[in-house]
């Protein structure tokens, strides 16, 4: 009889929000969290506790709950909660295998937690518990002294472009590389990243990166050495997600530069004014500083036209 007053008292407190509205409490974490979908997200997360919370010699456990118009039964506690438990460090509870993962420590105030392989059905809001032996309990929901105590998780299609990576600038002639890259990755089998041209001349390699101990960055590089002919090429890298027929992707146009280029040089004239005339003139992009000098004297008079100065 007096364990179910407890649990009855418990569930009271629980709905009315008593819990919640006690001062040394407090969380911090973001109010909306978006994801793609069949991709990986860390959620920071730090809360703090009262200091009398020192006087359990108890472990500190804490669990993420969805928001749910359902009731979870926490075995070793012994009372009923809304919701339903995603993830612990208590093993005795025993919850069952989600795609959420505890990335923090909560002995050191960390509630961070990681969704890996985001569904639709991950989408909604969640809540914290925490748990330090009788007396010494607490859960974040609201209403709350602070605004943004239960992150929402908003899982979206899949929309965002690879990354193209390249250099700031580079010559025709010299090898250059491309990397289209994907983030975020912990989809199982991984995306197809692919480039739209594949001259016999260019090479190909793929990369990976582990993020975590789920969650990659894929990468393609492409290399070649550009030519003139290139000035202007539109390269396109594509994602393709397996299981589908989605493809989506990004692009980038070569402008290239090239190191000068004599094209003319012209042996100095003299007029009948006894005026000197001398000329040169280079190809280069972007247009080269041309300096004139005489007799260790610069001169500073120079005339340009397009790429092509003299």
């Amino acid at each position: 009889m007096a364990s179910f007053l407890l649990t009855f008292l418990n569930l009271v407190l629980l709905y009315q929000d008593t819990l919640t509205i006690h001062p040394g409490y407090s969380i911090s974490v973001p109010e909306k969290v978006f994801v793609e979908l069949n991709h990986c997200i860390d959620v920071p997360c730090t809360f703090t506790v009262p200091e009398w919370y020192s006087k359990s010699s108890s472990p500190l456990y804490i669990y993420w709950f969805k928001s749910l118009k359902r009731r979870y039964y926490m075995l070793w506690i012994n009372i009923w909660v809304s919701g339903e438990l995603m993830v612990t460090n208590d093993l005795r509870q025993k919850a069952e295998i989600t795609n959420f993962k505890l990335t923090g420590d909560p002995r050191k105030g960390s509630c961070s937690f990681s969704i890996a392989n985001a569904q639709f059905e991950d989408w909604g809001k969640y809540y914290l518990r925490i748990d330090k032996g009788p007396g010494f309990r607490h859960a974040f929901v609201p209403p709350s002294t602070q605004p943004h105590t239960n992150p929402q998780i908003v899982v979206t299609d899949i929309k965002k472009k690879p990354i193209i990576w390249k250099p700031s600038s580079f010559l025709w002639g010299e090898t250059v590389v491309f990397s289209c890259v994907k983030p975020d990755c912990c989809l199982k089998p991984k995306p197809q990243i692919l480039w739209s041209l594949k001259p016999s001349q260019w090479n190909f390699s793929d990369w990976a990166i582990q993020q975590s101990r789920w969650s990659w960055t894929y990468g393609a590089n492409l290399s070649f050495v550009p030519s003139l002919d290139n000035e202007g090429l539109i390269l396109i890298c594509y994602l393709k997600y397996p299981t589908t027929t989605k493809l989506i992707q990004n692009a980038v146009q070569l402008h290239m530069a090239y190191s000068p280029q004599v094209r003319v040089i012209h042996i100095c004239k003299y007029d009948s004014n006894g005026t000197t005339v001398c000329s040169c003139a280079f190809h280069s992009w972007p247009p080269p500083q041309i300096q004139w000098y005489l007799n260790h004297q610069h001169l500073i008079k120079n005339i340009t036209s397009d790429d092509t100065r003299q």
